[in-house]
């Protein structure tokens, strides 16, 4: 059976004043702050029209539809994965320091800081209502949004390969040190886009957040702990074409995806 279009506009708009009074005071509080003041009357009376209007099936239905939005707890899931990887980690980590005892601390320190960042990177969803993990991290999938998504993970391939040449060296590892390498290479990402792509953003104006991503920008390259100009300059560039293609997907998964599978590719090719 085929939904009709406005039948489909109906049911998302009696969604959107739903959810606009199941959010509650505080809720309305704070998304209002991103609304003009006919946005915020429009979402008022909008729940008189399109949802206390509707048959009460219709109604049950887009009940339904939000409870995934309307959670305000989060499950123990990150919190379990977080403990198995610290687990997973902590063995590594020991393994590692006996199979290769003679590795300096400041080698030690730069392999297993993105290892600790991936232990770390799944308790970072709590800091997120349920509701917008799932927006950040819907699988919406467009030509736009890959097509973003393709032009990143070339921008950091670019990036990393200079900034390796930035730095003069290039580590050559054992086949243990270099998994683990990879593994925080590919993990910590999560963290940093949430942090850097999301929180810092969000904390500044309205959508769509520039002046917030500029400064989520500069503190993603500061966090690199750049030891020159140029340095300081490839992680910002970077950070622009994470924070591009958060704003044309509006979402965290095409630059997550991007992010961690550049970072694999440059340890695996150079």
């Amino acid at each position: 059976m085929r939904t009709h279009p406005k039948s489909e506009k109906k049911t998302d708009s009696g969604r959107a004043a739903l959810l606009w009074k199941l959010i509650g005071p505080t809720g309305r509080t704070r998304v209002a702050a991103e609304l003009e003041p006919a946005e915020i009357e429009a979402a008022n009376h909008a729940f008189e029209i399109h949802y206390r209007t509707r048959p009460a099936a219709e109604r049950r239905a887009i009940e339904q539809s939000l409870r995934r939005y309307l959670g305000d707890k989060h499950g123990p899931v990150p919190m379990l994965i977080s403990l198995v990887l610290g687990i997973l980690a902590a063995g590594l980590i020991v393994f590692q320091m006996i199979e290769v005892p003679a590795m300096s601390l400041h080698t030690r320190s730069a392999l297993f800081t993105p290892l600790l960042l991936t232990v770390l990177a799944p308790l970072t969803l709590y800091l997120l209502p349920p509701y917008r993990l799932f927006l950040l991290f819907r699988p919406a999938l467009s030509f736009r949004a890959a097509g973003t998504a393709v032009l990143t993970y070339v921008a950091l391939l670019w990036t990393l390969y200079f900034l390796d040449v930035q730095q003069g060296s290039h580590l050559q590892l054992d086949w243990l040190s270099q998994t683990i390498l990879l593994i925080g290479a590919f993990g910590a990402p999560l963290l940093e886009e949430l942090i850097f792509r999301e929180l810092i953003p969000t904390f500044f104006g309205r959508p769509p957040h520039y002046f917030g991503h500029f400064v989520g920008m500069t503190a993603f390259a500061l966090a690199h702990f750049p030891l020159s100009p140029g340095m300081f300059a490839l992680y910002f560039i970077a950070a622009f074409a994470l924070a591009e293609v958060r704003i044309q997907c509006d979402g965290l998964l095409y630059g997550t995806l991007a992010h961690a599978l550049a970072n694999c590719t440059i340890l695996l090719v150079l």
